[in-house]
């Protein structure tokens, strides 16, 4: 509602800009104050938003005339805003040719669940200063189910030492990690 009002606002004080009546040669100027008027109700939508949704605005400035919108996904600005899911992986049982694994579900405040990703590999998976995921690593599988936090990896080779990566994503592509290590039992 507040994101309309503004709209309105922003489009009647447009509207009424180009009617300031001006006279030459020092003979006065009028100003038309609906103009005036408009941007000052602008100012106190700003305001209203601002204290209703500042839980979501995690501490980062507002720019004049800008309203963050937790759901807006896609958007630049919402994704610089977007905590980054925090993934606690946990290996439950490590067997010959097994491990199970276990993490908590996805809690981003003002994010949409999107998948759970998880990967394997004999050597290290996630660069955290590129950013990149190795190509050598093997996606086992992605989970739609936001509740689903447990998985059995399967087909392991005896003895092996491994690098498993599980990946958390929001609808916005914010991402967070976790990668442990694993040897599997002769």
């Amino acid at each position: 509602m507040l994101l309309a009002k503004k709209e309105i606002y922003y489009r009647l004080a447009s509207s009424s800009a180009p009617f300031y009546p001006l006279q030459a040669e020092g003979a006065g100027l009028r100003k038309d104050y609906r103009f005036e008027h408009y941007m000052s109700l602008i100012r106190i939508v700003n305001n209203e938003y601002k204290d209703k949704y500042d839980k979501f605005i995690s501490n980062t400035p507002v720019e004049q005339g800008e309203l963050l919108v937790p759901s807006r996904h896609f958007t630049g600005r919402t994704y610089s805003l977007m905590e980054t899911p925090v993934v606690e992986l946990e290996v439950v049982t490590v067997r010959s040719d097994s491990a199970d694994l276990k993490w908590q579900q996805f809690d981003v405040l003002g994010g949409m669940f999107w998948k759970y990703e998880i990967y394997v590999s004999e050597s290290p998976i996630y660069d955290e200063f590129e950013d990149l995921i190795d190509s050598g690593a093997t996606k086992v599988v992605e989970i739609m189910d936001i509740r689903r936090t447990k998985y059995r990896l399967k087909d392991l080779v005896p003895e092996t030492h491994y690098y498993i990566l599980v990946v958390a994503k929001d609808l916005n592509g914010v991402k967070g990690y976790s990668e442990v290590e694993i040897d599997t039992l002769p």
